[in-house]
C-alpha cells in the first residue's frame, strides 16, 4: 500500500478511474482520500484502548521484560505518518484531476 501511494496508484482500479470525466474523478478522488483518513482515524482512536490495557496490565515481553505497550506505539505514530502520507496524495491527485478538467474545457472551446 505505500508504495502504492508513493506512485499514485492507490486509487486501485484505474480502468474505472481513466474512464470517467475528470470531474467526476475528482470527487472520487476526495470521496477515496476521507474513506482513507476515515479508517485511520478509526484506528488511531481504538489503539488507544489497546495501550491502556497492556500499560494497566503491566504486560512486558518474555525475554527482555521491557513494556509491551513500547511496541504498540507503532500504531498511533503508524497512524500520524499514514495520515500525512494520504493527505498528500489527496492534494496531488485533485490538483492533477482540476487541472486536467481545466484543459478539456479549454480544449473542448
Amino acid at each position: 500500500a505505500a508504495a502504492a501511494y508513493k506512485r499514485f496508484a492507490h486509487f486501485a482500479m484505474g480502468l474505472v478511474a481513466e474512464n470517467i470525466s475528470p470531474k467526476f474523478r475528482k470527487y472520487l478522488g476526495l470521496f477515496s482520500t476521507f474513506c482513507s483518513l476515515l479508517m485511520i482515524a478509526i484506528l488511531f482512536y481504538y489503539c488507544f484502548d489497546m495501550l491502556a490495557s497492556q500499560i494497566a496490565s503491566d504486560q512486558r515481553t518474555a525475554t527482555l521484560r521491557m513494556p509491551v505497550f513500547y511496541q504498540g506505539l507503532a500504531i498511533p505514530v503508524g497512524c500520524v505518518l499514514i495520515a500525512i502520507r494520504t493527505v498528500q496524495a489527496g492534494f496531488i491527485d485533485y490538483k492533477k484531476w482540476t487541472s486536467a478538467q481545466k484543459e478539456q474545457k479549454s480544449a473542448g472551446r
